[in-house]
Parts: C-alpha cells; sequence; structure tokens
C-alpha cells in the first residue's frame, strides 16, 4: 500500500498534541480596565521570562509584558465561534482559521489546559506572569430570581499557562466565569462577546488581544468552523458493486475543500483513485437536508491515459462512529450503486500502522496483528512452529479516548480458546506506545490474548512478517 495515507494524516495526528502553529507576532491589544485590588500595595505582575525546560516562546513573552504594561492579571482574545464537538475538533479549527499562525504558542496548549463548555464562543486566555492562578468555573442562571450564579469549578491552574475556552450559547447569558488571582489582586470576569459589534466585552483588570483581523473577516466562499464530520478523519467502508464484487473504499476529505477517493480488493492496492474537491450544502436540519457534493477526476492506476469525471451528489449522517452516505445523484462511488446507502468507518492513528506480535505468558502460541494503512485489519493465531491456527479479518479506528476499536469476523481456522467465536468485537485502551512496541488493555468485548484474560493487558512488539 502507498504511503500517502501516513502524509495525509500527519497534519492531523500533529494537531492531537496541540493547536497547530506558525511563525507570527502577537496582536495588538487595547486594556479595558484596572484590576480589582484588594490592596494597593501589590505590584502589577511582571511578565514571564522562563518557563520548565527553558526560555518561553518570544510571542508569548511579548505579548505578557503587553498584559503587564497595561496593568492587567490577564489578557483575553476571542476567537471567533466554533461549537465543536471535541479537542481534536478545536485543533482543527485554530489551525484552519489562522489563529495558530497568529499566536505560535497556541502549539504547547494541552487538552488539560482547555475548558470545553456548553456553546461555541472560543476564548484564548493568558495570565500575565507564571505567578498568576487561573480558576474557570460554570456560570448559570438562579432557578428562583434568574439572577447569574457561579457553579463548580471547571478547572484550576496555577503553571502560568494559556488556557483555551469555548462556551457560551449566546451573548445574552455567558456560561463561563474566569477568576485570575495573585497575592491580594484579583479579576472576575466573564468573558462574553458585545451583541452590537461582535467586540469583546470590556472588564476592569482584562486585555483584550483580540485579532479583530482573523474574527471580522468575511471572505466570498469561507467556511469558517470546518466540519469535523469531513475534516477529522481519512473514512474507510466496505460495500459490494453492481456485480456482487466486495470492494473497499478509502474516502479523505480535508479541511481545504480537497478531496481524494479510491476502491479496491481489499488488502490490496487500489484498482481506481480520484482526487478533487468536495462541499457541503444544507437545506435545513434533518437527514435528506444536508447534502455532500464530490467533484473528481481521476480512473484506473495502472492506466493514466483513461481518466474521467466523478460527480456524486450524497446526503450524510452520524452514527454512533460511522458515516452513512446516500446516493442521491450523479455517480455513485462504485458500479451498479445508484441510491444505495455506504457505511464509512472513521480512521485516525495511522502511527500505529503495523505489524503486532504478543508473546502469550499463558499460552503456547503467539497472537498476531496486523493494522493496515487503509483502516482494514488482521488477527490470527500460531502455534510455536509457525502453524497459523486461526486468521480474523475487518477493520479498526482509534477513538478520541486514545482506545483501539477492532471489528472482526473470522475468515479461516478455528480459535484454540473458543472454537465458536466467529466474530471479534471490542474496545482495548492503548496505554503506551512507541515504534517498536506498544501495550493494550482490555476495555470491553472479546479479548485477544490469555493475557488480557488474567491481567487485562498484553504486550505487543513491531513484528516484520510476510502474510
Amino acid at each position: 500500500m502507498g504511503k500517502k495515507w501516513i502524509a495525509v494524516l500527519l497534519p492531523l495526528l500533529l494537531l492531537l498534541s496541540g493547536c497547530g502553529g506558525g511563525d507570527a507576532r502577537p496582536s495588538e491589544g487595547k486594556i479595558t480596565g484596572k484590576a480589582n485590588e484588594k490592596e494597593d500595595s501589590t505590584e502589577v505582575p511582571e511578565p514571564a521570562a522562563l518557563k520548565e525546560g527553558g526560555a518561553e516562546a518570544p510571542e508569548l513573552a511579548a505579548l505578557r509584558e503587553e498584559i503587564a504594561e497595561s496593568g492587567a492579571l490577564l489578557g483575553v482574545a476571542y476567537l471567533g465561534y466554533a461549537e465543536l464537538p471535541g479537542w481534536e475538533d478545536v485543533c482543527v479549527y485554530v489551525e484552519a482559521n489562522g489563529y495558530a499562525d497568529e499566536f505560535p504558542f497556541l502549539t504547547g496548549v494541552m487538552e488539560d489546559h482547555a475548558v470545553l463548555h456548553e456553546g461555541g464562543e472560543m476564548y484564548l486566555v493568558v495570565p500575565a506572569n507564571e505567578d498568576v492562578s487561573l480558576t474557570v468555573s460554570d456560570y448559570f442562571l438562579g432557578e428562583d430570581a434568574y439572577i447569574p450564579e457561579q457553579g463548580e469549578d471547571l478547572l484550576t491552574v496555577t503553571d502560568g499557562k494559556p488556557l483555551l475556552l469555548r462556551g457560551n450559547v449566546s451573548e445574552i447569558v455567558p456560561n463561563l466565569l474566569i477568576r485570575a488571582e495573585k497575592g491580594s489582586k484579583s479579576v472576575i470576569y466573564n468573558p462574553c462577546i458585545s451583541g452590537m459589534d461582535g467586540s469583546l466585552l470590556s472588564e476592569d483588570g482584562v486585555y483584550d488581544f483580540t485579532p479583530y483581523e482573523l474574527v471580522m473577516r468575511d471572505y466570498p466562499g469561507y467556511d469558517p468552523v470546518p466540519d469535523p464530520v469531513f475534516t477529522l478523519n481519512t473514512w474507510y467502508a466496505r460495500h459490494h458493486d453492481g456485480d456482487g464484487n466486495l470492494l473497499a473504499m478509502t474516502l479523505v476529505l480535508n479541511p481545504d475543500g480537497t478531496a481524494e477517493y479510491s476502491y479496491g480488493h481489499p488488502h490490496s492496492d487500489a484498482f481506481e483513485q480520484f482526487s478533487g474537491t468536495w462541499t457541503k450544502e444544507s437545506d435545513g436540519t434533518g437527514m435528506g437536508d444536508m447534502h455532500l457534493v464530490l467533484e473528481l477526476t481521476g480512473g484506473p492506476v495502472n492506466d493514466p491515459g483513461e481518466q474521467y469525471g466523478m460527480s456524486g451528489n450524497f446526503t450524510w449522517e452520524l452514527q454512533g462512529s460511522a458515516m452513512v452516505l446516500c446516493h442521491e445523484g450523479g455517480s455513485p462511488l462504485l458500479n451498479g450503486t445508484e441510491g444505495e446507502w455506504y457505511t464509512f468507518m472513521s480512521f485516525d492513528g495511522c502511527h500505529m500502522v503495523n505489524n503486532w506480535r504478543s508473546l502469550s505468558e499463558y499460552g503456547d502460541w503467539y497472537y498476531e496483528l496486523w493494522l493496515f494503512e487503509n483502516g482494514e485489519c488482521m488477527f490470527s493465531i500460531e502455534d510455536v512452529d509457525g502453524n497459523r491456527m486461526v486468521s480474523y479479518e475487518g477493520w479498526w479506528y482509534l477513538t478520541e479516548e486514545n482506545t483501539l476499536r477492532l471489528n472482526l469476523m473470522r475468515s479461516s481456522g478455528e480459535h484454540p480458546e473458543s472454537p465458536d467465536l466467529e466474530y471479534i468485537s471490542g474496545e482495548y485502551l492503548v496505554e503506551n506506545w512507541e515504534p517498536t512496541g506498544m501495550t493494550l488493555a482490555f476495555v470491553s468485548g472479546e479479548i485477544l490474548t490469555l493475557d488480557m484474560e488474567e491481567s487485562t493487558k498484553a504486550g505487543f512488539f513491531a513484528y516484520e512478517k510476510n502474510q
């Protein structure tokens, strides 16, 4: 199989460790007031110069200096509206909309310094220095008098690192409360924007460094929130064509609107591959109103001269971890499948693509797990002489919770421990991973190895072997 899937997925994998970056300067900001002082003798916070492990990022240090010179304890920037379900989605949004270029230190903001609350307004919060502690709390209307009240604390940090917040169903009633403290000086602030002009609402002691040139832009055809349904995954499916042939399909939908599609026999190279663009259209909110439109060009991999256009319209919906497409018009994804449904599974974690082997401590056999680039997988059990006793085939994917999910069907042989086991469907937490080895912990479904039955964990090592 080609290496192009690794090239496609690598930028997304990099996003999982933080919200990608680039080289840029901090935005010009303005002070919105003075901090609420309990004692006038408290000094204005100085910008931090160092962090653990070395010098602080110059862009962050410069921004801290701006905040401190203004007399504030913290700076806040509004990063637009992005009502997205998970951390990886937020990282894609930050990268796709230029905020990581504007503030390169966003690369270092991790999920444990983020609050994803109900709503879609995104805020970047930077303390003036590392001595400023930040607490983010729930904020809601009381049941009796409809007066806003402070709820439970959602996050407290004392290391002075920036935070990324998402919340606020509307600007009328914000649902996030920030409390910044250093010594006897404190600031309490509800991050929210004005319903008049979309600017950050002023508050004493908060420095506004919103990149308004990004937030307020309105380019023709610009989609400010890449839909995570399409942009976070490479999608994989198996489906029969009109002649009854079982074929494997891989669909890649990139945040920039480009698309790739290929199909072929399972566990083999593609017959045909296409590239082009994708767009989404919506006439409402129900199934049948949301459309994915593909405009592609391609053809047989081994005959570049026979290229042709492929234009199709599909309705779509999410069903758990699957995306279901229904052909509505134009070219279907496979010949003879007009009007049919295709069920695609999401695919991530290409760093785990490898042949893995586990040497059982409790049995006289080996467990082998193949994780392929296109989302397919195989699992087999062999005796010490290398004789294969049973094989299963299916697909795999990695969830946001770092859980490996397997859906396998027996293709040959008999399971030495469970002779009637036709299917293996389960979840296994990836407790640690490195290129040469990984540890899986049983979560649910069927165990893969006897080690999992005894201790719930099994160690696998990378193993080069022909199938």
